[in-house]
């Protein structure tokens, strides 16, 4: 009876072989599948992450200006001889860019804060905002509405931002 059991089950693992494992093509198959599906994400998040860096960078360029609004509405603007405060948007050599907030007097210039970006970031044109005291704090940027175009020279697909002033109302948007 013994014998018999063992030779059924010899014979059953020969007409149906179990297999304790993946196969050689399976195996590359599924390398080959996420390597494909890496290819595709890996870029869409690394674009994702720099498109929120430039909209920071948008948002520090709109706060400056805020900044420099609330420097000119301060009870301490009236004070002083001082005239104005304005904001000059500069591109660095070799790259990069920075904005200066200046508190002018009828003889000098102060500066009252200064920032830079980094290398990725451009400006298409440096831009100066001035607010002048004696219209209690009225940007005087021509045209209206000014912009600042802020660029990344990382990111492939919309690298740009607009931050746009409304010297009518004093609104500032951001535009993508």
């Amino acid at each position: 009876m013994f014998v018999t059991t063992e030779l059924a089950v010899n014979k059953y693992m020969k007409n149906n072989f179990i297999k304790n494992g993946f196969t050689l093509v399976e195996l590359l198959t599924t390398i080959a599948i996420m390597t494909m599906l890496l290819a595709i994400v890996v870029p869409s998040y690394n674009n994702f992450g720099r498109s929120n860096e430039l909209d920071q960078v948008g948002q520090t360029v709109k706060s400056a200006i805020l900044t420099t609004n609330n420097y000119a509405l301060s009870p301490r603007a009236g004070v002083y001889g001082l005239v104005d405060y304005k904001i000059v948007f500069a591109n660095i050599p070799g790259g990069g860019f920075s904005y200066t907030i200046y508190e002018d007097t009828a003889s000098s210039s102060t500066v009252v804060e200064s920032s830079k970006f980094s290398k990725i970031y451009s400006l298409t044109a440096e831009k100066t905002i001035t607010y002048l005291l004696a219209t209690r704090g009225l940007i005087t940027v021509q045209p209206s509405p000014s912009t600042i175009e802020i660029t990344n020279s990382r990111l492939i697909l919309s690298n740009k931002i607009n931050v746009n002033i409304n010297t009518i109302n004093g609104n500032i948007d951001i535009v993508r």
